[in-house]
C-alpha cells in the first residue's frame, strides 16, 4: 500500500467519472478554462522533456512534440486553447500559432497587436468552425484556422475581463465594471447587457438549456437567458472568487475566498453550503457526480453532489482533477508540477510524477483523454493513452 494512506482519512466512498475543464474548449465546456500564467521560455527545437516510465505508471506515453514558436530569444506564452484538430497559443511578441493535434506541425503563426495586449481568451467562431476567435480586452481577431489569415477584427463595447461563453452568434464575457456584456459577433455592437454590483473576472458558465452562469467579486450570482440577458435567479455568497464556477449541467458549484463551497439550482436557489478551513484559490471540477476542490489542510477532497458531504480528503493531494486514465482519476498541481493517478473511490495514489518542466496540463477527453502539456522552453506534448 502507498505510503501516502498513512495521512488518507476516508469519510465515505465514492465512485467518479470524469468531467472535462473549461468553457470554450473542445471537452472541458463543464470546468471552466485554467489558463497558464505568462511563462518566459527558452527558445530550442528538443523532444518534449519526459520520463518515459513515469508516463507509463499513469498509462500515457508520448505521441509528438510540437514547437509553435521556433525563434531566438524567450518566448512567453500568454494564452492557450485545445480543440478537436488544433492547439491554438498566443505569444506576447510573435501574435498567435496553431498546432496540428494529430502530428503536432505548426501550420501558421500571425502576428496580431503589441506586446503589450492583455488577452483574455480563444474560442471557436460559433458562427463558424473553420474559424477561431482570440479576444482581446478590447477586440477579438477572427482567423481562419485553416491558412492564418485574419478575417475580421470584433471591436467590444466595453473592457472585457474574462473568457467568452459563445452560443448562435453572440460572445458573452464579464467585465471590470460589473456588467455581463453580451457582443453581437459580426455587428460590432452590444446584443444585451445585465449590470452586476461588482467586477467580474472569473468565467460566465453555461449551465444548460441556454441559461449561463457569472458570479462578481461582491458576491452577486447571476442566472441570465444566454439570447437575450433575462434574469432567470440570482444568489448572492459572501464574497469574491479566485477560481471559475463549474457545472454538472443542472447545478452549479462555486469554491468562494468566503471559506465555503457553494452550490445553486438554475434558479438561484441555494442547494447546499459546505465551510471549508481556508478561501478557495484552486480550481475545482466536477467529475460524475462528485465535487472535487483542494483546501489547504485538508488537500484534495472529494464531495458529495446531494450535499457537499465529505466522501475523502487526502493530505497529500493537491491541484485540480483533469479526468479519468484506466478507472483512475489525474491530478494536476502546477505549483508543485505534480501528477498523480489516484483511486476515485478512496482517494489513495496509484502513481505520481514530477513534471519539473511542464507549466500547463490540459486534458481533452472525459475518460482516457489526450494530454497536452506547455513545457518551460515553449515545447508543446501530446500523450496518448498506452
Amino acid at each position: 500500500m502507498d505510503r501516502s494512506m498513512k495521512t488518507l482519512r476516508i469519510v465515505g466512498s465514492g465512485l467518479c467519472a470524469m468531467a472535462a475543464l473549461t468553457a470554450g474548449l473542445a471537452g472541458c465546456a463543464t470546468n471552466g478554462v485554467s489558463e497558464p500564467k505568462p511563462v518566459r521560455t527558452s527558445a530550442g527545437e528538443s523532444a518534449y522533456p519526459s520520463d518515459y516510465t513515469a508516463w507509463a505508471e499513469v498509462g500515457y506515453r508520448l505521441d509528438w512534440s510540437g514547437f509553435p514558436f521556433p525563434m531566438a530569444g524567450r518566448p512567453e506564452i500568454l494564452r492557450t486553447a485545445v480543440f478537436d484538430d488544433s492547439i491554438v497559443l498566443v505569444e506576447r511578441r510573435n501574435g498567435a500559432a496553431f498546432i496540428n493535434a494529430m502530428t503536432g506541425e505548426r501550420r501558421w503563426a500571425t502576428e496580431l497587436a503589441g506586446p503589450l495586449t492583455k488577452y483574455v481568451g480563444i474560442v471557436r467562431d460559433p458562427r463558424d468552425p473553420g474559424n477561431v476567435i482570440v479576444c482581446s480586452q478590447s477586440e477579438g481577431y477572427v482567423i481562419a484556422a485553416s491558412t492564418g489569415t485574419l478575417l475580421a477584427r470584433e471591436r467590444f463595447s466595453r473592457v472585457v475581463d474574462t473568457p467568452p461563453v459563445t452560443t448562435g452568434n453572440l460572445a458573452i464575457f464579464g467585465t471590470s465594471v460589473g456588467e455581463v456584456l453580451a457582443h453581437l459577433l459580426g455587428r460590432n455592437v452590444k446584443a444585451w447587457g445585465f449590470q452586476s454590483d461588482g467586477a467580474i473576472t472569473s468565467a460566465p458558465v453555461m449551465v444548460s438549456d441556454g441559461v449561463l452562469c457569472a458570479v462578481s467579486q461582491a458576491g452577486d450570482v447571476m442566472f441570465l437567458s444566454a439570447q437575450g440577458g433575462q434574469m432567470v435567479g440570482r444568489a448572492r455568497v459572501l464574497g469574491g472568487l479566485a477560481t471559475n464556477p463549474v457545472t454538472d449541467g443542472n447545478l452549479v458549484y462555486i469554491a468562494g475566498l468566503d471559506q465555503s463551497v457553494w452550490c445553486f439550482a438554475r434558479n438561484g436557489q441555494l442547494v447546499w453550503r459546505q465551510r471549508t478551513s481556508n478561501p478557495l484559490r484552486t480550481q475545482p471540477a466536477f467529475v460524475g457526480g462528485v465535487y472535487y476542490g483542494a483546501q489547504q489542510r485538508e488537500g484534495l477532497v472529494a464531495r458529495s453532489a446531494q450535499d457537499g458531504a465529505v466522501i475523502w480528503e487526502n493530505k497529500d493531494l493537491a491541484g485540480t482533477v483533469l479526468g479519468l486514465r484506466g478507472g483512475r482519476l489525474i491530478v494536476w498541481d502546477s505549483a508543485s508540477r505534480r501528477l498523480w493517478s489516484v483511486d476515485p473511490a478512496t482517494g489513495a495514489i496509484a502513481a505520481s510524477m514530477h513534471l519539473r518542466e511542464t507549466v500547463w496540463l490540459h486534458a481533452d477527453g472525459e475518460r482516457d483523454g489526450n494530454l497536452y502539456a506547455l513545457s518551460e522552453r515553449g515545447t508543446v506534448g501530446k500523450f496518448v493513452p498506452r
